[in-house]
């Protein structure tokens, strides 16, 4: 059954945006996923995942940021793992490679963001709006060479990205947070079903093309054209709860790493 909430890049943190989620604790509780049942834990670990920068509007340009610019970007990754406490629990069916017999839990976001300020090689923006999804597949089948298979199956969670903010220090390390309510989960899968909020660190690394997205030519159905940056990142999601239902998920997203070895596409 699908529990449903009231509707209410780079990243590091949590910020509670409701009053009930004030009073959130770390989510401990299992997963079943038809599979198996994996758990307790309280946290996913995704494994390196690819992300898509490109220009939306503005005349900045991705190497040359102005303010105003806006910026669209798509996220693809995988869960690695589950953690409790930062020790890995087991989950022997669980598939990492998109391939084989089990299942597999797979990560889709996308946002769009606004340059709000450029001082020398430091770059302030803000996450707009958005959304992500954690979904779960029976059949393992994701593939960032073929962009497919992220968004097939169940999705699992979701929320819509309601906003955030971040900085680049010179155009080498950067760090945002994004804030994403929840607009459902499934109670079916996790118990308890107390979900409220989630935080996450990403590391992030533009890649230099010798990486395994040296093929990659498209994320989410958009190309990697000239000017556009193409990203690798990986992080986790610690979950979080309250006693009663509340309305909001933060997605603390953080992406953070250096961003040298820049690959665009000429």
């Amino acid at each position: 059954m699908n529990h449903s909430l009231p509707k209410a890049l780079v990243v590091l943190g949590m910020t509670l945006i409701s009053a009930s989620a004030q009073a959130a604790t770390t989510w401990v509780g299992t997963a079943n996923y038809g599979v198996e049942t994996v758990g307790p834990f309280d946290s996913y670990d995704f494994g390196v995942g690819v992300v898509l920068l490109e220009a939306f509007s503005g005349t900045g340009g991705p190497t040359n940021p102005a303010e105003g610019d806006v910026y669209n970007g798509y996220l693809q990754s995988y869960v690695s793992g589950h953690s409790l406490e930062l020790m890995g629990v087991d989950a022997p069916n669980l598939k990492i490679t998109g391939s084989g017999v089990g299942y597999e839990l797979t990560l889709r976001a996308d946002f769009k963001e606004t340059i709000t300020n450029v001082t020398g090689s430091n770059v302030d923006f803000t996450i707009d709006s958005g959304s992500a999804e954690i979904y779960l597949d029976l059949s393992p089948d994701y593939s960032f060479g073929g962009d497919t298979g992220f968004a097939d199956g169940t999705a699992i969670l979701n929320g819509s990205i309601i906003g955030g903010s971040g900085t680049v220090f010179n155009k080498e390390l950067g760090v945002t947070s994004i804030d994403v309510m929840i607009t459902g989960y499934d109670s079916g899968v996790f118990d308890p079903d107390t979900i409220i909020a989630g935080s996450s660190v990403f590391t992030l690394q533009l890649t230099d093309g010798s990486n395994q997205f040296s093929g990659v030519t498209s994320v989410q159905g958009n190309s990697v054209d000239q000017g556009d940056f193409l990203l690798s990142a990986d992080g986790n999601l610690t979950l979080a709860a309250v006693p009663v239902p509340a309305a909001v998920w933060l997605f603390g997203t953080g992406l953070l790493g250096l961003l040298g070895m820049a690959r665009r596409r000429h």
